[in-house]
This record gives C-alpha cells, structure tokens and sequence, in this order.
C-alpha cells in the first residue's frame, strides 16, 4: 500500500465539508491499521453487511458511503441523463482515487439501490476492461421468519464466511466469537451515546451522534471519538424516510431549532441495536442478529414497516416525525398517508416536505417548511417530563 494512499495522491477539497473531513480521517487511520497488521481493506455497502466476519477472516472493514462527491466526473462516461444520481456518485468515489485503498467491495442486498449498484459494477466491469472499481462480493439477507429465509441467511453467512477468508484468514470459531465480542462491545458503548441522546431533555445533539457512529462504521476497530454531552433543546425530532448517505442533513435540520432524537435510515441508530447472541454455532448466531433488523426493506408488509416508525417514534417521545424521502424513491411515498395517520393517533406531528434530491436536500425549502412546522409541534415532549 503505497504512502499516496494516505491522501496525498487524491486532492482535497477546498473547505471541506465536515462529512469529507470526517472520511479523510477514518480513511488515514484504517490504512495506518492496514500498515501496522497486513490486513486487507474491504469496503462495504449497506448496515446489512456483518462485519463480524470481516473482522473474523482479518480483513478491515470500512463502509462505504458517508461522503459522496457533488460532481460525478470520474464516472461521467458511465452515466446519461436520467440515470441514478446516487449510483453515480457510489461510482465516482470508487473510480476517482479516493478509495483506492480499498482490496475489495461487498455490497449487502438492502436497500434496493445496492442492488442496482451491484449490476451495474458487475456490467461495467465486463463492458470496459479498463473499469478500476473493486471487485464486489454480494451479500444477501432477508427478513422473512420462516425457516426456509433463516437456513438462507446462514448458508449466506457462510459464503461471506469463505469469501472473506480467501483474502484475509480462513474464518475459525474462535476468530468468530472474538470479533463478536468486540463488535457487541463496541454497539453497547454506542447505545450509551444513543441514550443521551435520547434523554429528555437531550444531552447529545443528532448531528453529533450520527458523526460519531459514521466514524464508527469507516473505521471498526478505532475508537468512536464523540463530542462533550450539551443540553439540547428545542422539538425532538425524528428523521426518517429513505436510507440516506448525505450525513450533512442532520446539521441542516438541526439549525432550524429542533434536535434529532432518532432516526431509522441505514446509517442510525438500528445500526447499533441488538447485539449478536453468544454461546452456540456463532455463524447462526450473526445470521440470526442481521435479519431482526427494523423492518426498512420493502421486503417487509406496509403494516409492519409503519409500526416500526411508529414504535420508534414513540419510544424516542418525539414531538414529530420529519420525513424525508429521495426522488428516487417513489415507491416509499406509497407509505405516506397511512404512516400519517398512525403518527396523529399517537398526537404525533408529521412533516413532508416532498420529494427531495437523492443526492441531498434542497436546503433552503426545508428550512422553510421547518420554520413553519416546529412552532406546532413544541412542547410534548415537555408534558411527558411532567
């Protein structure tokens, strides 16, 4: 691994934007790891990926995602109009040198987008030799309770197993169960922030904790590194509507006088929820974890997906629900009046401020819809402290 890897080769940005800044950081210390252990850096894309066995074959695992670039130039080539904004810019990271560090890429099943991503770099690669993207490992696992989906997530489990082992180690038990550890570990020191976050009144900010835990996820086996706890006031707020990658909507948000208390895309808080059982077969055991993820993949009923919301935002005792979905998601909007009308029968606010752009929000409409939304909403929070 060359020194260019470390940044040099690959040109900063001007004013980074705390989400640039937040990757060039994990980026340089998963590489210094890589230096210091000899183990591969494999990439990975979507909360469904067990990197309890990545950190089991000694490879380092570093998700892929939390910054994305505003241009998609490296990979204009690929691209027409129409096509997938997010997935171009999935593509520009991985063809413009700034993750040219990573051995390899292994794309989980959900959300749906990944899946999209996963054919097209597959196509690509056979189309054009001179495509330089990763090669890609695909990981399904779905969410259904029968035994016949349970017996797939584990023989899935194992195929990740084998195939992570032909780039780092031969995946033992023993392996398996320390990397278990180390992972459970690492989610229940989360979970304390999460808490904080969720206290009434808040103690931790969402912007905070949603940097803190991204961190957390480019870079496993570093220390998550979080901010001083504050007193956070104003609506609680939650986040939620399609799995995002554009981490910079919490601080937008959040400067509209509200604090983010839950969220439940592919980079919150259901990434640290539920720890992985020990004792008995520990390939089943991560199976088993990974499919009692929330309900977010349309795999699951409308009716299941709602209550989730829901349960969510009631646990959190939210004053409103902020939805946020991607033009590229049109299918979630389907799921919009009936999740409205489950969150008013719990005196819960909602907002839908509209389609927003996949690859971020439009700011300053937002901002206006918040403006007009938080002062109806205040309060509730406050009633239930009584």
């Amino acid at each position: 691994m060359g020194e260019d890897q470390l940044g040099a080769s690959v040109p900063e940005q001007r004013g980074a934007t705390p989400a640039r800044q937040r990757f060039t950081e994990s980026r340089q210390a998963v590489i210094a790891l890589q230096q210091a252990t000899g183990w591969p850096i494999v990439g990975y894309v979507g909360a469904g990926v067990p990197i309890e066995i990545l950190l089991a074959a000694r490879v380092l695992p570093f998700r892929v995602g939390a910054w994305l670039p505003d241009e998609v130039t490296a990979a204009a080539r690929y691209f027409e109009r129409g096509d997938s904004e997010m997935i171009a810019r999935f593509v520009s990271i991985l063809l413009d040198g700034s993750h040219a560090f990573l051995d390899h890429l292994v794309i989980g099943n959900t959300p749906t987008m990944n899946v999209a991503l996963l054919h097209f770099l597959r196509e690509a690669r056979r189309m054009d030799p001179a495509f330089e993207a990763p090669r890609v490992t695909l990981h399904e696992q779905f969410h259904g309770q029968d035994v016949a989906t349970g017996a797939y997530n584990v023989d899935s489990c194992r195929r990740l197993a084998e195939a992570m082992g032909s780039l780092g180690e031969p995946v033992t038990e023993e392996a398996l169960r320390e990397a278990i550890d180390r992972v459970n570990s690492m989610r229940s020191s989360l979970a304390s922030l999460n808490s904080a976050r969720r206290a009434t009144p808040a103690m931790r900010s969402g912007s905070d904790f949603i940097e803190t835990l991204a961190s957390w996820q480019m870079n496993p086996l570093g220390p998550p590194i979080a901010a001083a706890p504050i007193l956070c006031t104003g609506p609680r707020i939650m986040f939620s509507g399609t799995d995002i990658t554009r981490l910079a909507h919490y601080p937008i948000i959040e400067a509209a006088g509200c604090t983010i208390v839950a969220d439940d895309h592919d980079w919150g808080e259901a990434v640290i929820e539920g720890l992985v059982e020990a004792g008995g077969d520990p390939i089943i055991a991560i199976a088993d974890r990974y499919a009692r993820q929330s309900p977010r993949s349309a795999r699951w009923p409308a009716a299941d997906r709602i209550r989730a919301v829901v349960d969510r935002a009631v646990a959190a005792k939210v004053d409103g629900v902020l939805l946020c979905l991607s033009d590229e998601d049109h299918a979630s909007a389907w799921d919009v009046p009936s999740l409205r009308a489950a969150l008013t029968a719990r005196e819960i606010g909602c907002l839908d401020p509209g389609l927003q752009p996949a690859t971020g929000i439009d700011a300053p409409e937002m901002m206006r819809a918040l403006a007009q939304w938080l002062p109806t909403i205040g309060g509730r929070a406050r009633e239930l402290m009584r």
